[in-house]
């Protein structure tokens, strides 16, 4: 099995490198094999656009059997835990669309975008690879944003998406493994909830560690 494992940032993905260089053979900084898999890793950068470059460049070249989304995200259910790690079921570009006055008319409220077209279904791009690939993570949705909620009135606008979660790349990802037909996973840790910007209440460190112990145990599952 060939997978490729991407995330924004290297640092979100540091503990799984680490296990990597310890037990698999390393072809290159990222690329690894073991028994008949391989794991490509890829850092993406930050966003939506960064993600979606990325990885259609990634795919021109090699074709893979699953594709995983690994990060951190915010939560907008306090009844989350911090560093509670989810298997994301559908996303969608909250911010994709026009402010009038003091509402949110998204891409598909205006008629720019269908809602049930193809890969949006109700506007949001459900992933039907959960079951196939066995994972034992509880899902819940989320979206994607390009600016991180961080008042009161943006707060209140993104919650009418009725998401769990929010992230700066979720839905990019979905989109481009919707298109190119690859099997793909989103996985996420909460590291905060969406709440008035306020860094002393984010739990990074822990969400980090909870998530890559569930993508480590989640490779060593697939591994024949």
């Amino acid at each position: 099995m060939q997978i490729l494992l991407l995330s924004a940032t290297p640092f979100e993905l540091e503990p799984l490198l680490a296990y990597l260089n310890k037990q698999w053979n390393m072809e290159n900084s990222c690329l690894f094999s073991k028994n008949n898999c391989s794991i490509a890793l890829l850092y993406t950068g930050v966003g939506s656009v960064a993600t979606t470059y990325s990885l259609l460049k990634k795919l021109q070249n090699t074709q893979y059997d699953l594709a995983i989304q690994a990060g951190v995200a915010g939560s907008f259910i306090h009844s989350i835990s911090l560093g509670s790690v989810w298997a994301v079921s559908a996303d969608c570009f909250a911010d994709l669309g026009a402010e009038d006055h003091d509402t949110f008319l998204s891409a598909f409220d205006l008629g720019l975008c269908n809602a049930e077209e193809w890969p949006y279904s109700d506007k949001r791009i459900v992933n039907p690879h959960l079951s196939s690939f066995a994972i034992t993570l509880p899902s819940t949705s989320a979206i994607t944003v390009q600016s991180v909620s961080g008042s009161e009135k943006t707060i209140a606008l993104r919650r009418k998406w009725d998401a769990a979660l929010e992230s700066m790349e979720g839905a990019a990802f979905h989109y481009v493994c919707q298109k190119e037909q690859l099997p793909y996973l989103q996985i996420r840790a909460v590291s905060n909830y969406v709440i008035p910007r306020d860094r002393s209440t984010w739990k990074m460190k822990e969400a980090i560690a909870a998530l890559n112990q569930e993508v480590i145990a989640y490779i060593e599952n697939l591994m024949p």
